[in-house]
């Protein structure tokens, strides 16, 4: 279960932090946030969607992204994009 409070330096490397992410955070949609978060089980909290991610080779922004969400925990997918995208 996700920590209150857990934020982006705790879920992603010294190298997914710093290797220039911006770049493809702007190309983010709702496709690729599915494709990222294929097989998720719900509810899920903000360290197993990373992971998740991660495991199904979401690009770098994409992970930061998903770690910068506000809240930590995500009843389905829907909840998941409404935090990325809102």
């Amino acid at each position: 279960m996700a920590s209150e409070g857990v934020g982006y330096t705790a879920l992603v490397s010294d190298e997914e932090r710093f290797e220039n992410p911006e770049d493809a955070m702007g190309k983010t949609n709702p496709i690729e946030v599915q494709k990222a978060l294929k097989d998720t089980s719900y509810p899920a909290g903000k360290p197993e969607l990373v992971e998740r991610a991660r495991a199904n080779g979401a690009d770098k922004g994409l992970v930061k992204k998903i770690a910068d969400m506000p809240g930590d925990r995500f009843d389905g997918p829907n909840d998941v994009e409404k935090a990325i995208f809102e």
